[in-house]
C-alpha cells in the first residue's frame, strides 16, 4: 500500500481525502520505509495518523505528544507522553528521555508562535539528514488562529537567512558582510513550501 492509501484507510487527514500531504511525504519517506526510523508527531488527538505511521514504518519507533490522551493506542513501538507544544521545559526534559529523531511532524496547535517554540526546541534533536514538517500552516494567516508572531515573517526570515552569503558574489559587493548563521540556519539543507505545509530537511 502507498502512504496515501494508508492515511486514507486510517482516516488520517494527511491523505488525498484530506489535506494531501502524502503527495510530498511519499517521496521523502519511501526510502526509509523498512528502516528502524524514529518519528515524533506532536498533536496526535485520536491517533489516526499514529496508526498510519505504525503501519507504514513496520520497523520504526513512533513517538507521540499531545495535551490530551484520547488515542487508545497500545503498541510496543508507540511511545506517548502528555505535553504542551509551547512548553520549552517539557521539550528540554523530553529530549533527555528520548533518542534523537529521523522525522518530526508538527500537527499540534497550528499557531505560528507555538510552532516556532517547538521548532526552536527540537531542531537540534533531529538527526542529520532528517525531516521536519510543519502542517496546517494555512492557520498562521487565519484570524481565529492569529498569533502574536507572524508565521509568514518566521518563514521568510528562515529563507532569507539561509540564502545570505555575506561576501562578494559575482564580483559585486554584498551589503551584509561576515554573516554568521545561527546553528539552526547553518544546518538547514532545504525549505519546501506547498499548500498548508512546510517541510525542512537537515544537512547530512
Amino acid at each position: 500500500m502507498t502512504l496515501d492509501e494508508i492515511f486514507n484507510q486510517y482516516g488520517a487527514d494527511k491523505g488525498s481525502i484530506g489535506h494531501g500531504f502524502s503527495e510530498w511525504y511519499q517521496p521523502l519517506f519511501e526510502p526509509l520505509r523498512e528502516k528502524p526510523i524514529r518519528l515524533l508527531e506532536c498533536g496526535i488527538q485520536f491517533g489516526c495518523s499514529t496508526r498510519a505511521w505504525l503501519h507504514y514504518f513496520p520497523n520504526g519507533e513512533i513517538y507521540g505528544v499531545d495535551c490530551g490522551n484520547e488515542h487508545k493506542i497500545s503498541d510496543s513501538r508507540f511511545h506517548f507522553e502528555i505535553g504542551n507544544q509551547r512548553d520549552v521545559e517539557f521539550w528540554k526534559n523530553w529530549k533527555l528521555r528520548n533518542p534523537t529523531l529521523d522525522i518530526i511532524i508538527d500537527d499540534a496547535e497550528h499557531r505560528a508562535d507555538a510552532s516556532m517554540l517547538m521548532f526552536s526546541a527540537l531542531w537540534s534533536h533531529l538527526l542529520p539528514g532528517g525531516v521536519y514538517a510543519i502542517e496546517d500552516t494555512c492557520c498562521w494567516w487565519d484570524d481565529y488562529f492569529s498569533s502574536p508572531q507572524s508565521g509568514g515573517e518566521f518563514a521568510k526570515s528562515l529563507v532569507a537567512n539561509v540564502n545570505l552569503h555575506g561576501k562578494e558574489y559575482g564580483g559585486k559587493p554584498y551589503p551584509t558582510k561576515n554573516v554568521v548563521l545561527t546553528p539552526t540556519e547553518a544546518t538547514i539543507k532545504s525549505i519546501h513550501f506547498s499548500r498548508h505545509l512546510c517541510i525542512l530537511t537537515k544537512k547530512s
